[in-house]
């Protein structure tokens, strides 16, 4: 309502402004000098990253469940701020057209054409979270497990049955913690390196000016080689920057939650596209994870540059909570979508 309240306003000047008759015009005239001025208004979704948008195809709004939401495929649970919607945000036309052509083929019918995109392979699944007052306020929160890198542990129960592969001793929990947060530590630069992706495009790239997208991480000193932490890149991702964009300073420390979860906590200020944000993202893990592979998971908090906070980090990440994940793929929890599964025909 607000939108079309300063629309109408705008197309209102603009008549008073131009030396018109505004008597002669009809609220046609008038709202469709709006509609104009309206199609020169910046993209709405200008601050999130690359090819996303949470009004196409790829999005769709998730209903909270006595206040909270829940989503079993990431793996997490948090409580939903008031004020604010929850969408997730899945880009994968492979998936699409291999449905579509298992249902062609169960239907005896040619496979419809659908319409596909370019990934931007940095953001292709994720939870966002907005309050009632984006796009004129750029607050957000973003969940997921990966960017253009994810960070994967086995758990403590692994380790027990396999002590043979360890390096150093694990004899108990403290022993595993221990170690965890000193890979921690060893991969900070790789967290940091692949921090501030929002200020680069993705897609449409001219090969020309195209910049590999590096881990971050050198391997051939031992010392810096992380034990049970393995953070690595999702895949092949180049990148240029967005017009307007740019990442300031990114300050990287250990950060440990009262539920138990620990990881590190980033915070730094963007532009992209001419908007100009800060970002506190942590990267988090369950140290009782039970699960055969086990994942952080990256909460992302973006505001306006300079402005309050209207849902503080801290506060949310009160409920958050990392669940075990219903991998799409059983026998590979890396392949989210479930693309490199092999069905077996009786």
């Amino acid at each position: 309502m607000k939108r079309l309240f300063a629309v109408i306003s705008a197309a209102l000047l603009l008549c008073s402004c131009s030396g018109k008759d505004t008597s002669s015009q009809t609220i046609e005239d008038i709202m469709s000098e709006a509609n104009e001025i309206n199609q020169t208004d910046d993209d709405e979704y200008a601050c999130l990253p690359d090819t996303v948008r949470l009004d196409d195809m790829y999005t769709r709004e998730l209903e909270a469940q006595d206040g909270d939401i829940s989503y079993d495929r990431l793996g997490v649970n948090f409580r939903l701020p008031d004020g604010y919607n929850a969408y997730i945000y899945e880009q994968n036309d492979e998936k699409r057209l291999d449905d579509e052509r298992k249902a062609a083929e169960k239907e005896n019918r040619k496979p419809k054409e659908i319409e596909t995109h370019e990934p931007n392979k940095t953001c292709i699944a994720a939870i966002f979270l907005i309050n009632g007052n984006f796009p004129y306020s750029h607050e957000y929160v973003r969940v997921g497990y990966s960017t253009s890198i994810a960070a994967q542990f086995q758990p403590l129960s692994w380790w027990e049955e396999h002590p043979e592969y360890a390096i150093s001793p694990i004899q108990n929990k403290a022993d595993f913690v221990k170690l965890l947060k000193s890979d921690i530590d060893k991969l900070t630069p790789a967290f940091i390196a692949n921090e501030g992706l929002d200020a680069y495009n993705y897609t449409g790239l001219d090969a020309s000016h195209r910049e590999w997208l590096e881990l971050g991480i050198k391997t051939n000193d031992v010392d810096s080689i992380p034990e049970i932490l393995n953070v690595y890149n999702t895949a092949n991702v180049f990148r240029e920057p967005a017009d307007d964009s740019s990442v300031g300073e990114i300050k990287c420390e250990p950060v440990e939650l009262d539920s138990g979860y620990f990881g590190v906590k980033l915070a730094y200020d963007i532009k992209r596209n001419g908007i100009a944000m800060d970002k506190e993202v942590y990267w988090l893990l369950d140290p009782d994870a039970q699960e055969d592979i086990a994942f952080m998971r990256r909460v992302e908090f973006s505001k306006d540059k300079g402005a309050v906070w209207l849902t503080e980090p801290q506060t949310f990440l009160e409920s958050f909570k990392i669940t075990t994940p219903d991998y799409a793929n059983k026998q590979d929890p890396t392949d989210y979508f479930g693309i490199c599964q092999v069905e077996i025909k009786e």
